[in-house]
């Protein structure tokens, strides 16, 4: 319990840290941050994600955002994992030459089965621009056993890996389209696969 919580707040610092960057320019004394919401919805095959978030956004950077989130999502035909935790991400700006980041630090519940997890993850999405407005994007999420009060747990690692594509629409929402792939990483370092899905979804930043 002293290592989770040690870890989640070391990475919590840094994440906090490297959000900033999201805040800051350089050619400007001050600029107004205001509070935002966040909200993401998606699903297809039988799976679905819900998250909500609240946090802050630079006026002056629309789409960069950093803040605290709650989200389900379903793992399997009956398994869920639940998150509380911060995210951050950086849109702001774009063209079809930059790129972006999502990511995020988390205490999740992971139920399927005979199997349970308690633990800090940690995610990350990258996004390459086609155009200002379309996106291919790349991300995993890990929940490693060793950042878990569950070590009666095989597993070494939970897994999920996504690869889809987004696009910009008005008013800071977005519609995307992504394949993930769940699985388990097991002692012996073999691969066993929870679920693959296509999924389709919307989010909206206000």
């Amino acid at each position: 319990m002293k290592l989770v919580r040690r870890f989640v707040l070391s990475s919590a610092s840094m994440l906090m840290v490297l959000s900033c960057d999201v805040y800051a320019k350089e050619e400007q004394e001050s600029q107004s941050i205001v509070p935002s919401v966040f909200v993401e919805v998606s699903g297809g095959d039988g799976a679905e994600h819900l998250e909500l978030a609240v946090g802050l956004e630079p006026d002056d950077q629309i789409g960069s955002f950093a803040g605290l989130y709650i989200s389900q999502s379903s793992l399997g035909e009956d398994g869920t994992v639940k998150e509380v935790g911060i995210t951050a991400f950086n849109f702001a700006e774009v063209s079809s030459e930059s790129y972006g980041a999502e990511m995020h630090i988390a205490l999740s519940r992971t139920s399927l089965d005979q199997y349970e997890r308690r633990g800090a993850e940690v995610g990350v999405n990258l996004y390459g621009f086609f155009t200002e407005s379309f996106a291919l994007f790349v991300g995993a999420s890990l929940r490693p056993r060793f950042f878990s009060l569950d070590w009666s747990n095989d597993e070494l690692f939970e897994v999920s890996s996504n690869i889809g594509l987004r696009y910009q629409l008005p008013y800071n929402l977005s519609i995307f389209t992504q394949y993930q792939y769940d699985n388990f990483i097991k002692n012996n370092w073999k691969s066993s696969k929870i679920a693959d899905h296509g999924m389709v979804g919307m989010n909206w930043l206000f």
